[in-house]
């Protein structure tokens, strides 16, 4: 029980003023593509560079499922549904959750086109972005 108060927490953590996300649900980029990652910013970025590796592993995965997602660039709220896509059993993710710079460090609730709320993050969004002016 107390594993679960902490992963609690830690998502309440990421809760913040939730933004209306720009794009919109179902809007797809024309073709498969490969995902834009700015390699700079991940290199020296403050996450990367004080994250354990665990974290980091996950994180990246969370970046690229997040590209396939409903909007493209989002996540669910979910923590179940997260671990999932990561391939984590729930104790594990809420190991993960439990540190201090965790998997889900930067990202933030957003409101949908459809009402619906996901998290997002600022560079998955710009990814995501970049997609969809390849079209």
């Amino acid at each position: 029980m107390e594993r679960l108060r902490k992963a609690d927490v830690t998502m309440q953590a990421i809760r913040s003023e939730d933004m209306e996300y720009p794009i919109p649900v179902d809007t797809r980029p024309a073709v498969n593509r490969a995902m834009v990652w700015r390699c700079e910013w991940w290199l020296s970025s403050e996450f990367r560079l004080l994250a354990d590796k665990d974290v980091r592993a996950i994180a990246f995965d969370l970046f690229c499922i997040a590209q396939h997602q409903n909007p493209l660039g989002t996540l669910p709220t979910d923590e179940r549904i997260l671990a999932r896509l990561v391939g984590e059993p729930m104790e594990e993710w809420h190991r993960l959750m439990g540190k201090p710079i965790n998997p889900l460090s930067g990202w933030r609730r957003c409101i949908l086109s459809n009402g619906d709320r996901r998290l997002y993050h600022p560079v998955s969004l710009e990814i995501a972005r970049a997609a969809l002016r390849k079209k």
